[in-house]
C-alpha cells in the first residue's frame, strides 16, 4: 500500500513540474491590466509601505494573499514576482491537499491520477493560472476550501464514531481557525460557517414524498466555525478603510443585479467551461453523487451556496463554479470508479471523451491575454480558438455580452456533445450489462 501511494505521489510531482516548467516556457504573464488583480497590486505596495489601506470594496476586504506578497517583495525585489511566488506556494499547496481529499473519497488510483491530472493541465486551474495572472487572491482561496473540507470530513468521522463533540472539539477549533484566517483571504470562505452547522447530518429526512422530519441540533459546538466566519468577517473590515469613489458596489445591488442580468445560456456555458465534457459522466452517475452527497450535509451546503453564488456573484460565472472543483473531482473520480469496466471496453467513447474534454481545458495551449478585443477569425469548437482569441473571448460572461454568436455556438455544441455522451454512454453501458448477464447465465 505504501509502495502504491509513494508511485501516486511522485506521478503527481512530476505532473505538477511538467505543467509548471511549461507555463514557464510558453504561457505569458499578464501585466496586471486585468479587472481586480490591480486593487490587490496596489493593497501590497501600501502594506509594504507601512501605510493604512485603503480602497473600494469588495476588494479591499481580501487583505490576505496582498499581506503576504508585501513580505515576500523584498526578497523577489518585484511586487508582482512576490504575488506570483505566493500564489505558486498556494497552487503546490492545493495540489496536495486535493490529492489527499481525493485519496479519502476515491479508492482506485488510476482515477485519482486521471482526476489529478485533468485538475494540473485545466486552463483556468490554480497551477497553469498563477503564471498568467500572478495577483488574483483565489489562489488561497482554494487551499482554505480543500482545509475546511479535509477539517469537516474530521469531524464528521469523530461523529460517527460515536465519541462526540468532546473529542471532536480540537478539530472543530482548527476549523474555525481555518475559516477565520481564510475570510481574511476571500470572504467566501464564510460559507464553511454555516455548512459547519450541518457537519454530523442534522436534517433528518422522511421518504415517499422526501420531506424534513426532524432537525437534530445536539452538537452546539459546531456553532464556534459559524461564529469565528463572522469575526473574520469583522475584523477583514477592521483592517481597511473603504473608498469607494467611483465604484458604486453594494451586496445587495450586486445580487439584485445578476439575478436579473445574467443569461441562462451563460450560466448553463459556465458549467463546461469550468468543467468540461466529463460532466457528463458525472452526470450519468446521478445518483452515487446524490447519495455521497446526501451522507455529507455540510458538503451540499457548500455545493449549493456556490451554485448559487455563481449566478449572483458577479461576472466570472465559471471561476465562481470551479470553487468547487474538489467535489467535482471527487463525484468524477467515483464515476471513473464505478463505470470503468465498461468505459475500457468502449475505446471510441473514451476516445472522443479524452479528446474533447482536452480540448476544452485548452491542453498546451496558453491563456491569451485580456483587452485584446478582437472577433476571432476561427469558429469556436468547444473552445475559441485562432492567435487573435483574447481572454474576454474564454469568458462566459463577455463572449455573452460582446460576441452573442460566439457564445451561442459554443452553448450548442457542449449541450449537443452531452446529449450525445449520455445517450452513448447509455448504450455502451446497456450493453455490457447485458452481455455479463448473459455470459453468467451461459456460465
Amino acid at each position: 500500500m505504501r509502495a502504491m501511494i509513494s508511485r501516486e505521489n511522485a506521478a503527481i510531482v512530476v505532473m505538477f513540474v511538467l505543467v509548471s516548467l511549461w507555463s514557464i516556457a510558453f504561457q505569458p504573464q499578464n501585466n496586471v491590466n486585468g479587472y481586480d488583480g490591480m486593487f490587490y497590486l496596489n493593497m501590497a505596495q501600501t502594506m509594504a509601505h507601512g501605510q493604512p489601506v485603503t480602497g473600494p470594496v469588495p476588494w479591499i476586504y481580501r487583505v490576505g494573499t496582498p499581506f503576504l506578497a508585501a513580505i515576500v517583495a523584498p526578497i523577489t525585489g518585484d511586487m508582482v514576482a512576490a504575488f506570483k511566488l505566493v500564489n505558486i506556494a498556494a497552487s503546490l499547496l492545493t495540489t496536495l491537499l486535493l490529492a489527499v481529499y481525493l485519496r479519502r473519497h476515491v479508492g482506485s488510483m488510476y482515477a485519482r491520477l486521471i482526476v489529478m491530472f485533468l485538475y494540473l493541465t485545466m486552463w483556468h486551474a490554480p497551477v497553469r493560472f498563477a503564471y498568467f495572472y500572478p495577483t488574483s487572491v483565489d489562489f488561497w482561496l482554494m487551499a482554505f476550501v480543500l482545509a475546511a473540507l479535509l477539517l469537516g470530513d474530521m469531524i464528521r468521522e469523530k461523529y460517527a464514531d460515536g465519541v462526540g463533540a468532546q473529542r471532536a472539539a480540537p478539530l472543530l477549533v482548527l476549523l474555525s481557525v481555518v475559516i477565520f484566517v481564510g475570510v481574511l483571504f476571500r470572504e467566501v470562505v464564510a460559507v464553511f460557517g454555516v455548512a459547519a452547522l450541518f457537519i454530523g447530518n442534522p436534517l433528518i429526512f422522511g421518504h415517499n414524498p422526501t420531506y424534513i422530519r426532524r432537525i437534530n441540533l445536539s452538537n452546539f459546538a459546531n456553532v464556534l466555525p459559524f461564529l469565528a466566519a463572522i469575526a473574520g468577517i469583522f475584523v477583514s473590515h477592521a483592517l481597511v478603510v473603504v473608498n469607494q469613489e467611483g465604484y458604486p458596489y453594494t451586496f445587495d445591488g450586486t445580487i439584485y443585479l445578476w439575478l436579473y442580468d445574467k443569461r441562462l445560456m451563460t450560466y448553463l456555458l459556465a458549467w463546461f467551461v469550468a468543467f468540461g465534457p466529463l460532466l457528463a459522466l458525472v452526470l450519468y452517475n446521478w445518483r452515487r453523487a446524490v447519495e455521497w452527497l446526501s451522507q455529507r450535509q455540510d458538503v451540499a451546503v457548500f455545493v449549493l451556496a456556490i451554485v448559487v453564488l455563481a449566478w449572483v456573484g458577479g461576472t466570472d460565472t465559471e471561476r465562481f463554479l470551479y470553487w468547487a472543483m474538489p467535489i467535482f473531482y471527487v463525484l468524477l473520480g467515483k464515476a471513473l470508479e464505478d463505470h470503468g469496466a465498461w468505459l475500457r471496453r468502449s475505446q471510441v467513447l473514451v476516445t472522443v471523451l479524452v479528446a474533447t474534454q482536452l480540448l476544452t481545458q485548452r491542453f498546451l495551449l496558453p491563456t491569451p491575454d485580456f483587452n485584446t478585443l478582437t472577433e476571432p477569425q476561427i469558429f469556436p469548437l468547444l473552445t475559441v480558438l485562432g492567435t487573435d482569441t483574447a481572454f474576454e473571448h474564454l469568458q462566459t460572461f463577455y463572449s455573452t455580452l460582446r460576441w452573442q454568436s460566439i457564445s451561442f455556438a459554443l452553448t450548442v455544441q457542449h449541450v449537443a456533445l452531452l446529449a450525445i455522451l449520455l445517450l452513448w454512454m447509455s448504450i455502451v453501458a446497456g450493453r455490457w450489462k447485458h452481455a455479463n448477464r448473459d455470459e453468467g447465465e451461459g456460465n
